[in-house]
């Protein structure tokens, strides 16, 4: 995009992911994301979903939905509450927010305790791993790793078991085995 791998700019980020954090229970403008950042609302749009894929707007609407999602399931407040709560300024808005987000309606969603996948706040991975130093290695090019797998295997009583390797000298080569 524009360039903005600098440190700097993730520290803005972090900051304006910070400012909302603590003010979501109000409503939050770009102009205050942009005083909070530094920069005009432009670049403070741009800059921002470069660093965690969303938009301002779309990333406090997230937030809010799935704050609202722990609300309805876990205090079991009323989904009114809730939409309001969240600064909806209708029932129905929310409805048609909580359904497009996670897939199923509020009302669904507390009877039967459907799983959702909630908003994690902060830096999107993809970007984390841009700050890397040189020698390190990034998670997306770790492909070759082992795989192991473990299975829980009922067995009758045993003082202990001791099973040595032929040829293994750490522990992958003993799983090879």
């Amino acid at each position: 995009m524009i360039g903005t791998e600098g440190k700097g700019h993730t520290e803005v980020v972090e900051k304006m992911c910070r400012y909302i954090e603590k003010h979501i229970d109000r409503p939050i403008t770009l102009r205050e994301l942009s005083e909070v950042g530094g920069y005009s609302h432009r670049y403070t749009t741009i800059l921002f979903k470069e660093k965690t894929g969303k938009t301002p707007s779309e990333y406090i609407r997230c937030l809010r939905l799935s704050i609202a999602a722990v609300q309805i399931r876990e205090e079991q407040v009323k989904i009114v509450e809730a939409a309001f709560d969240s600064s909806f300024d209708s029932h129905e808005g929310f409805t048609r927010a909580f359904s497009k987000e996670f897939g199923i309606s509020p009302s669904r969603f507390q009877k039967e305790g459907t799983p959702v996948r909630l908003f994690i706040p902060g830096l999107s991975r993809e970007n984390l791993n841009k700050g890397q130093k040189g020698g390190e290695t990034k998670m997306a090019e770790k492909r070759n790793a082992n795989t192991v797998f473990v299975q829980v295997v009922e067995k009758t009583a045993r003082k202990y078991i001791v099973k040595k390797g032929l040829k293994a000298t750490e522990y992958f080569e003993y799983c090879e085995e």
